[in-house]
């Protein structure tokens, strides 16, 4: 799912587990309780590659925001649900 644009899409209870999405856009995009897990460990290889996703201009719940941002994820321009 490398590079996929989500943009405008709506994710509601949705699980990205296992899914490697560097470089994908979620700009302009509603999650409410959606969770990144990671293909592999916690490692500088997971941070690296979820600080390539884009998040710009997303509206997200404070559950999925805190979790992002938990792991370093760049949240400018986001909307709080």
């Amino acid at each position: 799912m490398r590079g996929i644009s989500f943009d405008g899409q709506v994710f509601v209870d949705v699980k990205f587990d296992n899914a490697d999405l560097a470089n994908s856009s979620f700009s302009g995009v509603i999650l409410r309780n959606v969770s990144f897990r990671p293909t592999f460990a916690l490692t500088n290889k997971y941070y690296k590659s979820i600080k390539t996703i884009d998040f710009d201009g997303a509206s997200m719940d404070k559950l999925t925001y805190a979790a992002l941002k938990g792991v370093g994820v760049s949240l400018e321009n986001i909307v709080l649900l």
